[in-house]
């Protein structure tokens, strides 16, 4: 195992064959062990509301030679971002604009040589909500007596203020 290296290591191997009659051969490989790559990374938010902006901070081992982002969303369709700089990530806007909850699927795979490791996290983007109301009449005289209809979009609950101290 090479965890701790950033260098290949070769090894040779070397095999002796003897005969009952004494009789020898020796046969030689090389054998490359390449470091280990570990995908790791941490986000800052894992749900949100409507527009959510995530940040990733990458954890990997430095000794990937590629660093491949795959963002999918829940009907397949991919974005990837690829980079030998660990330093470097994508920059994520989740948007939701529809009724439905949404769920993104943020991947990581690290890889050197024939080694590959892989990471994912999953992102969860809430419909976004607007608060809406309409107000009959908008103006009056002292006593007004008004009708407010509520025309929020997405909301279960609601906190009313009216201007005046009560709820």
């Amino acid at each position: 195992n090479n965890f701790f290296s950033p260098d290949d290591e070769v090894f040779t191997v070397t095999l002796e064959a003897i005969s009952p009659n004494g009789c020898r051969n020796t046969a030689d490989d090389f054998i490359t062990v390449v470091p280990y790559t570990q995908a790791l990374f941490t986000v800052d938010t894992i749900a949100g509301c409507g527009t959510l902006d995530v940040s990733i901070e990458n954890l990997s081992t430095l000794w990937a030679d590629e660093y491949l982002w795959v963002i999918t969303d829940e009907f397949g369709n991919e974005d990837i971002y690829s980079y030998a700089d660990p330093s470097l990530t994508p920059d994520l806007q989740f948007i939701n604009n529809t009724d439905a909850t949404k769920q993104y699927t943020i991947s990581l795979t690290t890889s050197r040589g024939t080694c590959v490791d892989e990471m994912s996290a999953t992102v969860t983007v809430y419909p976004a909500v607007t608060a809406g109301f309409t107000a009959i009449p908008e103006e009056g005289c002292s006593q007004l007596t008004v009708e407010f209809i509520n025309n929020s979009i997405n909301a279960t609950g609601f906190l009313w203020d009216f201007g005046d101290g009560g709820s």
